[in-house]
């Protein structure tokens, strides 16, 4: 997770999404889907006086599920749709 000196802790969950929760109150204050789920830490950055918040969300969702699933039905082959890379937000 990220906190920034202004109060705001951006955390990525289990469930594919991104938030940016408000550190005085716990209130979330935004959320975002992402293609797919985030296992690495994010980053942030500054660019002509522009901050910007990076996400690498290659990991599927619930692999070990789906590979659960495949042993269950008894099938081989079935597709993992990788579209997952690195997002990059820019904070107000």
């Amino acid at each position: 997770m990220i906190v920034t000196s202004t109060g705001l802790v951006f955390f990525t969950a289990a469930d594919g999404k991104i938030y940016a929760y408000d550190s005085y109150n716990g209130k979330v204050l935004w959320s975002s889907k992402l293609p797919m789920v985030s296992d690495a830490l994010q980053s942030m950055y500054e660019l002509n006086g522009h901050h910007y918040l990076v996400v690498s969300a290659t990991s599927p969702p619930n692999l070990l599920g789906l590979q659960k699933e495949q042993a269950k039905n008894n099938k081989t082959n079935i597709p993992i749709d990788h579209h997952g890379g690195y997002i990059v937000y820019s904070l107000p």
